[in-house]
């Protein structure tokens, strides 16, 4: 129904930027990657200078795995509105994956100062942490962060890992448990 929607929003308004946006993940979920990157650049022609568009072709660069494409949308996007807590967020978590330690470091410490309680800042602090060797700093910042959000995945995922690192066998098994509720088909 949403992107029957987003078509007709689309075909009513041509100069919608977010109708591109919703038919962009219309076309991801019926893999035709093609067709979602149009989307994306129709709606960065129709408005180059919409932080939300960078911030959606950066999402869809990581999904296709394309991480240095990503950093550089986020990047693109954070140029025009440098609070965006999702840009930000979104850059620091490609970072880490990029093994960029210092540049997400900085965006972690942008979120924490824009977004103190905000429990991804807990969740990417804890992420960077994992990926550094520091595992017990990862195990208190993803504590905290399911003490805010005790529902989000990946950070249930992540202190289910940090679980099973530490030993604690059946508590990683309870805790992957909880993930595989969430997400049964992973």
């Amino acid at each position: 129904q949403a992107c029957d929607l987003f078509e007709r929003a689309q075909a009513a308004e041509k100069t919608l930027a977010s109708a591109h946006w919703g038919l962009a993940k219309c076309a991801v979920i019926d893999d035709k990657p093609d067709l979602a990157r149009t989307h994306l650049e129709t709606a960065l022609k129709l408005d180059p200078n919409n932080p939300v568009s960078w911030v959606q072709l950066g999402d869809f660069e990581r999904y296709s795995n394309n991480l240095q494409a990503a950093e550089k949308a986020y990047s693109a996007g954070l140029k025009l509105a440098p609070n965006d807590i999702q840009g930000l967020a979104e850059r620091a978590n490609t970072y880490i994956f990029l093994g960029q330690s210092g540049p997400a470091e900085a965006d972690i410490k942008k979120l924490r100062q824009l977004a103190p309680r905000h429990f991804l800042v807990d969740y990417l602090q804890a992420l960077q942490s994992y990926r550094t060797n520091k595992p017990d700093e990862a195990l208190s910042a993803v504590q905290k962060a399911l003490q805010r959000n005790p529902d989000y995945p990946p950070a249930v995922y992540l202190l289910g890992t940090l679980q099973h690192q530490r030993g604690e066998n059946e508590q990683a098994a309870k805790t992957l448990g909880q993930y595989l509720r969430m997400l049964p088909g992973d």
